[in-house]
Protein backbone atom coordinates (compact mmCIF):
# COMPACT_ATOMS: atom_id res chain seq x y z
CA UNK A 1 0.00 0.00 0.00
CA UNK A 2 2.93 2.30 0.83
CA UNK A 3 4.71 1.73 -2.41
CA UNK A 4 1.25 2.82 -4.26
CA UNK A 5 0.69 5.45 -2.87
CA UNK A 6 4.56 6.91 -3.41
CA UNK A 7 3.80 5.97 -6.77
CA UNK A 8 0.77 7.92 -7.33
CA UNK A 9 2.80 10.92 -5.27
CA UNK A 10 5.36 10.84 -7.72
CA UNK A 11 2.80 10.75 -10.73
CA UNK A 12 1.13 13.73 -9.16
CA UNK A 13 4.67 15.83 -8.72
CA UNK A 14 5.76 15.12 -12.19
CA UNK A 15 2.34 16.64 -13.24
CA UNK A 16 3.00 19.69 -11.36
CA UNK A 17 6.32 20.56 -12.48
CA UNK A 18 5.22 20.01 -16.14
CA UNK A 19 2.14 22.58 -15.93
CA UNK A 20 3.99 25.00 -13.98
CA UNK A 21 7.39 24.71 -16.62
CA UNK A 22 4.64 24.94 -19.35
CA UNK A 23 2.79 28.11 -17.87
CA UNK A 24 6.43 29.70 -16.90
CA UNK A 25 7.25 29.41 -20.95
CA UNK A 26 3.96 30.97 -21.84
CA UNK A 27 2.79 27.99 -23.47
CA UNK A 28 2.05 28.84 -26.98
CA UNK A 29 4.78 31.77 -26.71
CA UNK A 30 1.86 34.16 -26.91
CA UNK A 31 1.38 36.26 -24.06
CA UNK A 32 -0.87 39.17 -23.55
CA UNK A 33 0.31 42.83 -22.75
CA UNK A 34 -1.25 45.82 -21.33
CA UNK A 35 1.13 48.77 -22.05
CA UNK A 36 1.86 49.84 -25.49
CA UNK A 37 4.92 52.15 -24.52
CA UNK A 38 7.24 49.28 -24.49
CA UNK A 39 6.22 47.24 -27.11
CA UNK A 40 6.98 47.47 -31.27
CA UNK A 41 4.00 46.42 -33.59
CA UNK A 42 4.77 43.25 -35.81
CA UNK A 43 5.68 45.70 -38.53
CA UNK A 44 7.73 47.92 -37.19
CA UNK A 45 9.72 44.96 -35.64
CA UNK A 46 10.15 44.18 -39.03
CA UNK A 47 11.21 47.40 -40.23
CA UNK A 48 14.23 47.68 -37.38
CA UNK A 49 15.10 44.33 -38.11
CA UNK A 50 15.46 44.75 -41.73
CA UNK A 51 14.14 41.27 -42.26
CA UNK A 52 11.15 39.93 -43.88
CA UNK A 53 7.82 38.48 -42.06
CA UNK A 54 8.74 35.12 -42.83
CA UNK A 55 11.95 35.59 -40.99
CA UNK A 56 10.02 37.60 -38.38
CA UNK A 57 7.76 34.43 -37.57
CA UNK A 58 10.64 31.83 -38.25
CA UNK A 59 12.62 33.81 -35.21
CA UNK A 60 9.36 33.37 -33.46
CA UNK A 61 9.14 29.80 -33.91
CA UNK A 62 12.31 28.99 -33.30
CA UNK A 63 11.87 30.88 -29.73
CA UNK A 64 14.92 33.46 -30.73
CA UNK A 65 12.25 36.21 -30.00
CA UNK A 66 8.76 36.08 -28.07
CA UNK A 67 5.95 37.48 -29.44
CA UNK A 68 2.90 39.51 -27.16
CA UNK A 69 -0.48 39.88 -27.95
CA UNK A 70 -2.45 43.22 -27.44
CA UNK A 71 -5.36 43.46 -28.42
CA UNK A 72 -5.32 41.00 -30.55
CA UNK A 73 -2.17 42.39 -32.17
CA UNK A 74 1.18 40.60 -31.96
CA UNK A 75 3.98 42.80 -30.69
CA UNK A 76 7.37 42.58 -29.52
CA UNK A 77 9.14 44.07 -26.64
CA UNK A 78 11.24 46.94 -27.69
CA UNK A 79 13.98 46.11 -25.16
CA UNK A 80 14.49 42.63 -27.34
CA UNK A 81 13.70 43.98 -30.70
CA UNK A 82 16.71 46.82 -29.99
CA UNK A 83 18.85 44.09 -28.89
CA UNK A 84 18.79 42.02 -31.73
CA UNK A 85 18.92 44.81 -33.58
CA UNK A 86 22.08 45.75 -32.02
CA UNK A 87 23.43 42.31 -32.38
CA UNK A 88 22.61 41.95 -36.02
CA UNK A 89 24.46 44.95 -37.07
CA UNK A 90 27.40 43.53 -35.29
Amino acid sequence: MALVSLVIYGVLLIAVVFIVAMLSMGGNNNTSVSSENSFYSENEAIKILGISKEALKTMVSEEILRKYNNDGNTVFRKEDIEELSRNHKN
